[in-house]
């Protein structure tokens, strides 16, 4: 090939070529429902009424169960803890700001008001021991383990001869 010419046309494979494109259209549209879903980029006006789901870790160790959720932009006198059981349920309000009447938004991605997520611990805990501290929008809940977890045991079972 010569300097300043075009690649040798290749010939085109009409299968291949039938094959791939509805697969590229539906690799796009799962691109796009994922940045929807999980970037928080909701088709329609605004954000209003867009859920809001905290970013949330569950883990345990011999000593402790941890739960750290992310909730950027709350106060901490906005947050309800309650433990049920082994539910935890966490209830915040993230507030939005005061607005201007004269301003006019090009873009609107943030979401506001109360939301409600409950986790279930992975084991029994002591509840009256718990400790829950907010630090930079993360919230970190940590509950010592209620004594050893039993372990798993063969249960017999009675034949019923005659």
């Amino acid at each position: 090939m010569t300097q300043g010419s075009s690649p040798p046309d290749r010939p085109r494979n009409p299968l291949a070529q039938s094959v791939e494109a509805p697969f590229h259209a539906l690799h796009r549209e799962m691109n796009r429902l994922f940045d929807d879903v999980f970037h928080g980029r909701l088709s329609g006006a605004g954000r209003q009424d867009a859920p809001i789901s905290p970013i949330t870790d569950v883990c345990a160790n011999d000593r402790q169960v941890r739960v750290t959720i992310e909730l950027p932009g709350i106060d901490s006198n906005d947050i309800d803890l309650s433990l049920a059981g082994d539910l935890l349920t966490v209830r915040a309000e993230k507030k939005a700001d005061s607005v201007d009447p004269n301003d006019s938004y090009h873009i609107i991605e943030r979401s506001y008001g109360t939301f409600q997520r409950t986790v279930r611990l992975p084991c029994a805990v002591v509840e009256d021991q718990s400790q829950a501290r907010f630090d930079n929008g993360v919230l970190i809940v940590t509950f010592p383990r209620a004594g050893a977890q039993q372990t798993a045991r063969k249960i017999p079972v009675a034949g019923g001869s005659k």
